[in-house]
This record gives C-alpha cells, sequence and structure tokens, in this order.
C-alpha cells in the first residue's frame, strides 16, 4: 500500500488556487489559438471561482466564530 504525502501547507487554499489560475492564464497566452489554449483558460476560470468560494467559506466560517465566541463547536 502506498504512503500519503503529508506536509504542511505553508500557504492558504485561496493563495494557491489564484496562483494556479495566474499559471494557467500564463500558458495560454503563449498558446497558440485552438483547444489547448481554449482548455488553458477553461481550467483558470474554474481555478479563480473555486479561490472565490473558498475565500467566501473560509471567511464566513471565521465570522461566524468571531461572532458567537466559539471555534465552529456546539455547546453544551
Amino acid at each position: 500500500m502506498q504512503k500519503r504525502n503529508r506536509k504542511k501547507q505553508t500557504t492558504t487554499v485561496d493563495e494557491r488556487l489564484r496562483k494556479f489560475a495566474e499559471d494557467e492564464r500564463a500558458a495560454a497566452s503563449r498558446a497558440p489559438p485552438g483547444f489547448e489554449r481554449e482548455r488553458l483558460i477553461r481550467k483558470a476560470d474554474k481555478a479563480k471561482a473555486l479561490g472565490t468560494v473558498a475565500e467566501r467559506l473560509l471567511y464566513s466560517d471565521a465570522f461566524v466564530n468571531a461572532a458567537t465566541g466559539t471555534n465552529g463547536k456546539t455547546r453544551s
């Protein structure tokens, strides 16, 4: 059985997705017009959208935790 590669992430999910989107857009700008270029642009658009969703989810969780004074756990 293959062992899982566990490493500590140094950047947030949002930052990694934004960097990926930037890299894909740069690759698309260098690619000739056609299927490959369109594929790269779609990947960049999806990564940007996911970054926005991740940011909203992370922010909303932090907002709720700050407002309730909890860490996401219910009080007993």
